[in-house]
């Protein structure tokens, strides 16, 4: 079987990017071949480069189904079937599901043969939108390589360090970011009535970039 991937970058430091990277490694592992295209940084040129390279390996390969790994590339996706036949799978992940707009992408919601998610929550903003995909959604969540993270002994250093000696803790590692909207101002904002039942709790957040909802809540509540 042959399978034409088409992803952002797959090297880039990112979980949409992680996420293409791990599902080129599994399909590899299968013994399937598979040809991946990776859309490059860049403005127009790196936008008609990648086109021209989507095409021309579709056209050389002619694959049996096409992974589309970000709604972006999917209208391309959605014009290939209707020249060639050829199916194709579509990924969605979170931000970019939760108000599909543009009559291209949303009929290639509708069109893919498989609409794969990676969570519940993922799940149920496609189903808002597009209740008639209900039997073609797939939940793959992302995967964790165990030879990579597993749990290790506790950095004594790092924990005096940080002041979090005999202290529960919270954390969160993921970028902040207003337009994506990761999340860290949710827990901020219930962190009081945490604080209520565990004086002593602390929350950690880790990553860089700046959200805009993460200075609201610690400007409405200087105490944190």
């Amino acid at each position: 079987m042959k399978f034409l991937l088409v992803a952002g970058d797959v090297n880039r430091i990112g979980g949409i990017e992680k996420y293409n990277k791990d599902f080129l490694s599994a399909l590899i592992k299968t013994g399937a071949r598979t040809i991946l295209v990776e859309r490059r940084e860049g403005g127009a040129l790196a936008k008609i480069s990648f086109l021209l390279r989507f095409i021309g390996q579709f056209i050389k390969v002619r694959p049996d189904i096409i992974f589309c790994g970000h709604l972006n590339f999917a209208p391309v996706c959605l014009i290939l079937k209707a020249l060639f036949g050829t199916p194709y799978a579509l990924a969605l992940y979170g931000i970019e599901a939760i108000e599909i707009n543009g009559l291209l992408r949303r009929n290639a919601v509708r069109e893919a043969r498989r609409v794969i998610t990676i969570s519940e929550y993922t799940k149920s903003l496609i189903l808002k939108q597009f209740p008639e995909v209900k039997e073609r959604i797939f939940m793959l969540p992302s995967a964790v390589d165990g030879s990579i993270f597993f749990i290790k002994e506790k950095n004594g250093g790092l924990i005096e360090k940080l002041g979090l000696t005999g202290r529960p803790t919270i954390l969160s590692l993921a970028r902040l970011s207003t337009p994506e909207h990761k999340g860290q101002d949710r827990v901020l904002k219930a962190l009081p009535l945490v604080l209520e039942k565990v004086p002593d709790a602390i929350y950690l957040i880790v990553g860089s970039g700046k959200d805009d909802r993460v200075d609201a809540v610690l400007n409405e509540h200087p105490e944190l």
